[in-house]
This record gives C-alpha cells, structure tokens and sequence, in this order.
C-alpha cells in the first residue's frame, strides 16, 4: 500500500504536469507573437550601439525571379572612420551587390511586372557636381513639382503648424497636413489611425495612400516631414531636379539600426520618395504582408525602408559632393555646439562632425526646431542681406 505522504507526491506532480505544460505552451505562443509584433521593443530601444553596415553597401532588393546585379551609387565616403580629406571623397565608383530574389508566388502579375521594371538599371544621383543658374530659362528645379505632408497631433498642430504655413509651408508647390482627428482651424486631414507616436507607421501608410489617391499623377516627388521639420525648399529642388522620378528611389538623412540590421532614413530630417517609389508602394508594398509590415505601431521611418528595399526600392546617398549632409535630424545649434543625442553616435550611417563642417552650405532640412527658430531661420535665410555679396552655388 502506498502511504499518505506517497499518494500526496502523486497526485502534486500530476498536478502540476497538467497545469505547468498548457501554462509553458501559452508562454511560448504569446512570446512568439510579441517577438514579432514587432520587435517593437527593439524599435523603441533605438538606436544601437554599433554601426557595422554603411549606407554606401546596401543595395535595393529586386523583386523577382533569379539573381540580380543591382548597383548603387555613392556619394561620399562610408563608414569608415578615418579623417580623409573631405575634398577628395569618391563620387563615381560604383559597387555591385548580388541579392537573390525571393519568390514570385507571393506577388501578383501586375507588380511582378512593375517591380522588374529599371531593375537593371544604375539608380543614383546624376550629375551631382552640376549647378545650376536660378536665372536661366532652362533651370530644371522649376519643371519638377513637390508635393510635401506633415505628420501632426493634437498635442501640437495648434502651436506648430501656422508656423510651418507661414514659413517654409508657402514655398512648396503642395503642402498636406495629417493626424487621427479635424481641425475646425486649419486644413488637417483626419486618418482613421489611433492617435500617438506608437502609431507613426499606420499614420504614414494612410497618408501616402490618400496622396497616391488623390495627387499622384500632379507630381514627380511625395516627401514626409514633421511638424517640427524646417525645410529649405529651394535647395530640395535643387537636389531632387538630378534625379529621374521615374526610377525606384528615396533619399533623406540616412541611419541605421542594428536590432533589425537595416538602413533607413530619418523622418525626423524628412525624406522623399521618388514618383515610381510611392507607386510600389501603394500598389505592392501595403497591400502585400510579404512586403510591408501590417499592423499600425512600428517605427515609421525604419517600417518604411525595410519595405521599400523589398520592393526594389534604393535609399540614394544625399549628401553634397563634400561628404557634408543635407537633410539634418537636429535643429542648427545642436551641430554647432555638438550637443547632438548620444543614441546619434552609434546610428549615423557617415562620420558626423561638429561645427560649420556638419552640413551642407546647400542644406535641405532641421528638425527639432521650435516655432519661434522657424521664424528666425526663416528672416536668416530669406530676408538678411550681406553687402554686395552673392551666392554663386560653389559648395564650401
């Protein structure tokens, strides 16, 4: 005969087998669920420590059939972090990459076809040394045509957008502002997404669905800004008039983030998709959850890239032939006194410099910038004079 104390022994180890292992499956599933919905906890963990993978050797991914040889233009220096003599950076050289497609079974005919297209061509910035005369009749700055939207909230479209209309915003050829609800105010498009930072990617998606509805075939360019983004207009259209609209293409203040190993460009700074990109996109980038991530919460700017380069879309350098960057994720005073984030040091895809030396004298975009630095850069820019001085568009 078993004994009180033996039959208690039992009957707890069956016990606990019958509640420890449904009890272990469910951990296992709900953990399996959370590491993808997303590997929102890395996302929000940004930036990573280290930066092994340069802007300059990620190509854009071709979705279709067999191997392909994609190139990719730099324009600049990598990563490296030796202090080479910024006049000599290498403009021309261009590096092969070899990307073996994933299948077509998860594509439909139509963007199997639109993704092949220009998937053999060489995407970069073409003639980037050119200048061009403001006062010439054939200035090709003024034959594009930009459409920007601005991603607000609540919380701050009442203190930041007059600012950004009265500024920069009236310099555009088409200015959108979005967020989750209407302003009685100002002409805000409300999005059927929950309101929030945590939200950015589905926000983002349902702008550039409603732009694609309803102005993509008036312009050759769809940029993404904050309502805290300055941009300098002129000097947008000055880099965007060198780059063909029709090939798969986007640029902006390029980082990178090693939770997920990919390259992407702030959108803080703002950044553009080129006409043929915002059409992959929306055709066969959101609708497909092979390409695009689909749910709402994620890292706009890092869910944004990893889908483009599904869709054979390239991130182009935009830096000036100096090495020196454009489109800026801090306000001005942050480089010139290098108060910059330290999360910066560890996600800047090319070596950062304090000083005059941060950013180009052609430079295109701040962010973090307050209502009241708008309107200062704004009077620094367009209205200060210096005596018998002109521009000559000579990058210094």
């Amino acid at each position: 005969m078993n004994s009180p104390s033996t039959s208690v022994s039992r009957k707890t180890i069956i016990t606990a087998f019958v509640l420890g292992v449904p009890a272990f499956v469910m951990v296992l599933l709900v953990y399996s669920g959370y590491h993808r919905k997303i590997d929102v906890k890395q996302w929000l963990s940004f930036p990573p420590t280290e930066n092994p993978v340069a802007l300059d050797k990620l190509s854009a991914q071709v979705k279709h059939g067999g191997e392909q040889h994609v190139f990719s233009l730099p324009v600049g220096r990598d990563n490296s972090t030796e202090d080479t003599d910024v006049q000599h950076v290498n403009t021309t050289n261009k590096i092969t990459t070899t990307i073996a497609a994933p299948s077509v079974i998860t594509m439909s005919p139509h963007c199997r076809s639109l993704l092949a297209e220009n998937s053999q061509h060489t995407y970069g910035v073409k003639d980037i040394h050119q200048e061009f005369s403001s006062s010439s009749t054939n200035d090709p700055t003024h034959k594009i045509k930009i459409l920007i939207w601005i991603a607000t909230s609540p919380l701050y479209s009442g203190k930041r957008l007059p600012y950004v209309r009265d500024t920069w915003g009236g310099r555009v050829d088409k200015i959108l502002y979005f967020s989750s609800f209407e302003d009685k105010d100002f002409p805000i498009i409300k999005l059927d997404v929950p309101e929030g930072h945590s939200f950015l990617w589905g926000k983002t998606k349902a702008a550039f669905q409603y732009v694609y509805k309803h102005h993509f075939n008036d312009f050759d360019w769809f940029v993404k800004a904050d309502d805290d983004t300055y941009l300098i207009i002129e000097n947008l259209r000055y880099l965007l008039s060198q780059i063909d609209p029709t090939k798969p293409v986007f640029l902006g203040h390029a980082l990178f983030n090693g939770a997920v190993n990919t390259t992407f460009a702030s959108g803080g700074a703002g950044y553009a998709l080129s006409k043929s990109a915002l059409q992959r996109f929306i055709e066969c980038g959101i609708p497909n959850p092979h390409m695009c991530f689909q749910e709402n919460v994620g890292r706009e700017d890092l869910e944004l890239a990893t889908c483009l380069r599904k869709l054979g879309v390239e991130q182009l350098d935009s830096r000036d032939p100096l090495g020196k960057q454009r489109f800026m994720p801090f306000d001005p005073s942050v480089y010139m006194t290098g108060k910059v984030a330290p999360w910066y040091y560890g996600a800047v895809v090319h070596p950062y410099k304090e000083g005059k030396e941060c950013c180009s004298n052609y430079a295109i975009s701040f962010h973090y910038v307050k209502p009241e630095l708008m309107q200062v850069l704004d009077y620094l820019i367009y209205d200060l004079r210096l005596y018998d001085v002109t521009g000559d568009g000579t990058f210094t």
